[in-house]
């Protein structure tokens, strides 16, 4: 199994890996607005958020755009039970995803572990949508990959022939890859969905180094 080796947890809307031998328990039930300012650590991570991330207004359009996103609920998580409290992991909410290693992860790419989520919802004619879908991750893949070491993200939308479906994808690296790793690494995810979302309407490949996901309503 890709994920033998981390266990797969859920806080709010976040998939969180984590090693099992290294989870423990915490009783601190500290809130986000309450939070001690945490001692420095010698962890190395980051964390990658596309700013006021924005869905196309119209079927065709590509947008890119930047916000400013609060993670310290996700940092919160790590000191509550079933979190990350160990010396690797990765949350991967909503908007964003936090990551950090007792080893350097800066400008390294890493596919694994990989975790699929697909949509439970069934599409009316999965080959007009593939035909659809495939073009747009490969455009937005482009343009993510073309982004700066601040932001490597792209959006778009794009109707769904005879069916009038609209689909919506999002694709991200993280920033401090360069271009040809943040496309390698899409490369694969994109690669993935037959796999993980063949025949549904939407999902999303989760990975250290890169995300995307699509979905037939707007998210």
């Amino acid at each position: 199994m890709v994920c033998a080796h981390f266990k797969l947890s859920t806080a709010g809307n976040a998939l969180i890996l984590a090693p099992p031998q290294q989870v423990t328990s915490t009783k601190r039930t500290s809130t986000a607005s309450s939070l001690p300012s945490p001692t420095p650590k010698t962890i190395p991570g980051f964390t990658v958020h596309p700013d006021n991330i924005k869905q196309p207004s119209r079927p065709g359009q590509q947008v890119e755009s930047r916000s400013s996103l609060n993670v310290r609920k996700l940092v919160a998580m790590r000191r509550k039970p079933r979190s990350c409290n160990n010396k690797k992991g990765i949350i991967w909410a909503q908007s964003c995803t936090v990551r950090y290693s007792n080893i350097s992860i800066f400008g390294v790419l890493e596919y694994d572990p990989l975790k699929n989520v697909p949509s439970p919802n069934n599409v009316s004619n999965p080959e007009q949508y593939k035909q659809a879908r495939d073009p747009l991750f490969v455009n937005l893949s482009e343009k993510a990959a073309a982004g700066d070491s601040d932001l490597k993200f792209a959006a778009g939308n794009v109707s769904v022939p005879v069916t009038n479906e609209t689909i919506y994808a999002t694709v991200r690296c993280s920033p401090d890859l360069d271009k040809q790793n943040c496309s390698d690494c899409l490369k694969e995810s994109i690669s993935e969905i037959p796999e993980c979302c063949g025949g549904v309407g939407g999902g999303r490949v989760l990975r250290p180094s890169c995300y995307l996901r699509f979905e037939s309503n707007p998210f």
